[in-house]
């Protein structure tokens, strides 16, 4: 890869390719910077991304540069495995001084680099930046306090990565609102925008099937809302529940959805969490995905739920609750939202969309994939 073309992509991130290290990361991280990666490769810029995820084995594992495919590699760093208390917490000093080295040797000043925000960096990335003087634009996909419990330390360290950063990549504008308060150059990326390619084979029309997909947490709700939905909708749908959560959570998914098909004319089935491509497939069985997160938790305002470009991508009609996010972006006028959080309201949604299809959601994403491959060139070159 020339050095010219290069960007430098910082973020925890691992490759198929390398799955059987089991090293730590977020699917839905990866598949956002997977999206980023191939929209940067179609303006012409190579991408090395830089990892400091570690394994979850017990083994020691050293480090590697792995190429990804003709315009991307990955540079992974040495991790002690997981084991006693003292071996995890050498482990998480290793990856920080690992990446501290790499940063200080390979990242020139006023280059410009990108990062997706996260907790694990703390304050080394801004550190870094003052003594070598390179340029920033910082991924921000959610604001992590609103979503988990932040030390006030940890609150610090992730709003003086906000204001170190020399631009941004948002999913929302509302999220611009909140975090760029310098008015720095932004791009909206709402999701990844990539179409499936598999030939959609929806199920027999006799029933019209729903998707949940996504956490099972009881304080996001959304799992739960979908399942109660059911209580409300004719004996023509069938409502699917796939996804992840503890042992726990599963378990109470499980009875939950048990109790409602005693009471319900609707079906409701658990179908687990799929592999990626199996998912796939199944989503294409499916005619209406549902984003029913609760609208009244923090994360509402800050994190775009990506699901809604999963569902849309593989031709499904959206239900949603009415979330700022989602209302205001550029796919807000094809989503059906419901207005009250309650079983009722949400049915109500899905009885209005039925089979019909209103919105060609693939035609959509495809739209805002080629405006995107015209704005990026101009967002990399006022962010240096």
């Amino acid at each position: 890869m020339s050095v010219k073309n290069t960007i430098k992509y910082f973020g925890y991130y691992d490759s198929q390719l390398n799955e059987q290290e089991d090293r730590s990361f977020s699917p839905a991280a990866k598949n956002k910077m997977d999206y980023i990666c191939h929209v940067l490769n179609r303006c012409g810029y190579d991408v090395c991304i830089v990892s400091p995820c570690i394994t979850r084995k017990s083994q020691v594992l050293l480090g590697k540069k792995l190429k990804l495919d003709e315009q991307n590699s990955l540079r992974l760093f040495m991790t002690l495995g997981r084991g006693s208390r003292l071996r995890h917490a050498l482990d998480y000093l290793l990856h920080y001084l690992l990446l501290f080295i790499y940063v200080m040797r390979h990242v020139k000043k006023d280059e410009l680099i990108l990062v997706y925000h996260s907790l694990g960096f703390r304050n080394l990335i801004n550190f870094a930046k003052r003594i070598r003087g390179f340029k920033v634009i910082l991924e921000v996909e959610e604001i992590y306090q609103d979503a988990v419990d932040c030390s006030s330390r940890m609150q610090c360290f992730e709003y003086k990565s906000f204001n170190n950063a020399d631009a941004f990549i948002f999913p929302s504008a509302l999220l611009n609102t909140l975090v760029n308060k310098n008015n720095l150059p932004y791009l909206l990326i709402h999701g990844a925008y990539s179409v499936s390619d598999i030939s959609i084979q929806h199920c027999p029309r006799q029933l019209i099937h729903v998707v949940y997909s996504g956490t099972f947490d009881l304080r996001k709700g959304g799992a739960l809302a979908a399942i109660n939905a059911g209580l409300f909708l004719p004996d023509i749908y069938h409502v699917h529940i796939l996804g992840f959560g503890s042992d726990q959570d599963v378990e109470n998914i499980i009875e939950m959805i048990a109790n409602v098909n005693d009471r319900s004319s609707a079906k409701i089935t658990y179908d687990g969490l799929l592999p990626e491509h199996e998912f796939k497939e199944f989503l294409h069985t499916c005619h209406i995905g549902l984003s029913t997160q609760n609208p009244d938790i923090a994360l509402s305002d800050t994190c775009y739920p990506s699901k809604i470009l999963l569902y849309m991508a593989h031709g499904l009609q959206v239900v949603s609750a009415r979330i700022k996010v989602v209302e205001t972006s550029a796919i807000g006028q094809y989503v059906e939202f419901y207005d009250e959080n309650s079983p009722q309201d949400i049915a109500k949604a899905i009885i209005r969309l039925g089979l019909n299809q209103k919105v060609d959601g693939r035609a959509i994403l495809n739209k805002l994939d080629k405006e995107l491959v015209v704005e990026m060139p101009a967002f990399l070159k006022k962010s240096c």
